[in-house]
């Protein structure tokens, strides 16, 4: 295992720490520390008891001797941690945090942002990376860019516009849309020749607020598609073309009902290529994976269909249930109203909304853990009812029971 390791990561492992990097909390003294040790600051926006993504990420990456490694020599690591039990933070702790994410405009789990000693933005991204290589990759073209950013006083001219315009670019392709729009905004007071494409940016950015306002997404796919088209007509930058042209392909995808339909989408997916080059292996592997069988969109179209369908009609049969059951006391003559429900012929989906609430009966009832083992059994015959998913479901289930005097304890302390 050692020496798989050493083989694999030679460098890492050579300068690996005997402890693990420490993770600090509080912004201002992990800027004290990057000032002092010439480091930049990780700050990882996570949600450490909901966010499985956040979970994963930290996990195989950011907690591995490898990263670690790494970030001993280049790097104060930062946790901005919003839990949904804010008590593990404290009040104080917690609204810290939120005042971060507030200030770097953090809208999604997990964000990482990389800061300067100075506290300015100099790199990250938005959503997981999930191998060391990846993340590694991401630090050190955000150390490129604090170079970049300490060096932008000395420039003037042509120079300095496209140092801003390459930062710009990079903090708007990674999800960093607060510092994307600070160094936009720069060079919007500061390019008044056009020396970059700034002022195409803005003019898509303004295009786009007026076609995401639009009353049109009401409309019929085929209006849709037309509205989408007469917007791409007019964008000026390859990257908005991309988005509007991928948001009609899904769309004309999910729509789609005969084989003519998820042509007209995959012509939409083809035509990124032609307006975006530097998509065009992306195209092609999408191209693939999605339209390599047009009968197998039909297919999903038609399951999504029934299932909404399935779906509407559960949630409809469980008020009609419990509109009766608040007429009724006891468990077992609760159950049995359930259970008339279920000998009905109805699809899996709503059965399985049925035996959820016979779970949630027999729950409210319960005064030994039999009780809570019994109601394990009727949410296991819920995830019988998922279909593809019913492992899925099932593990989830079991996960949820697998201590039952705490979830009777849990259930009493909050009168069920």
């Amino acid at each position: 295992m050692l020496k798989n390791l050493y083989r694999l990561f030679p460098a890492f492992a050579l300068a690996a720490p005997l402890c693990a990097a420490e993770w600090m909390t509080d912004c201002d003294a992990a800027l004290r520390k990057a000032g002092e040790e010439n480091k930049l600051v990780l700050m990882d926006f996570t949600g450490s008891d909901w966010c499985g993504a956040c979970i994963q990420m930290r996990q195989r990456v950011l907690d591995t001797p490898e990263f670690q490694a790494y970030a001993d020599a280049h790097l104060v690591l930062l946790e901005v941690d919003l839990p949904r039990n804010a008590a593990k933070l404290g009040q104080e702790g917690y609204n810290r945090n939120q005042a971060l994410v507030r200030r770097h405009g953090v809208s999604a789990y997990p964000t990482i942002v990389v800061l300067n000693a100075q506290g300015q933005t100099v790199g990250g991204f938005k959503g997981g990376k999930y191998s060391v290589q990846e993340m590694t990759a991401a630090m050190d073209k955000a150390a490129q860019n604090a170079a970049a950013v300490a060096g932008l006083p000395q420039l003037t001219g042509e120079p300095r516009l496209k140092a801003l315009f390459s930062l710009y670019k990079d903090f708007k392709d990674n999800g960093l849309d607060s510092a994307a729009a600070e160094y936009s905004a720069i060079l919007e007071q500061e390019d008044t020749t056009g020396t970059t494409p700034i002022g195409d940016e803005v003019a898509d950015r303004n295009l786009l607020a007026a076609f995401y306002s639009a009353p049109i997404h009401n409309g019929t796919p085929e209006e849709q598609a037309e509205y989408i088209d007469r917007t791409v007509a007019a964008c000026k930058t390859p990257d908005t073309k991309t988005t509007l042209l991928l948001m009609k392909m899904r769309m004309l995808s999910a729509a789609a009902q005969t084989p003519e339909d998820v042509a007209k989408a995959r012509a939409a997916l083809l035509q990124v290529a032609e307006v975006n080059p530097d998509a065009r292996s992306t195209v092609e592997s999408m191209d693939r994976e999605m339209f390599s069988d047009p009968e197998a969109v039909l297919e999903k179209n038609r399951r999504a269909a029934q299932d909404s369908e399935d779906k509407a009609q559960a949630a409809q049969v469980e008020m009609l249930v419990r509109q009766r059951l608040a007429t009724i006391q006891g468990k077992e003559a609760s159950l049995a109203e359930v259970d008339r429900e279920l000998a009905k012929d109805y699809p899996p989906l709503v059965k399985a909304r049925l035996y959820a609430l016979k779970a949630t009966i027999t729950r409210r009832y319960a005064q030994t853990t039999d009780d809570i083992k019994e109601a394990h059994g009727y949410m296991l015959r819920m995830a019988d009812c998922q279909g593809e998913q019913a492992e899925t479901f099932r593990e989830a289930v079991n996960k949820m029971y697998e201590d039952y005097d705490r979830v009777l304890q849990a259930d009493k302390a909050r009168k069920f």
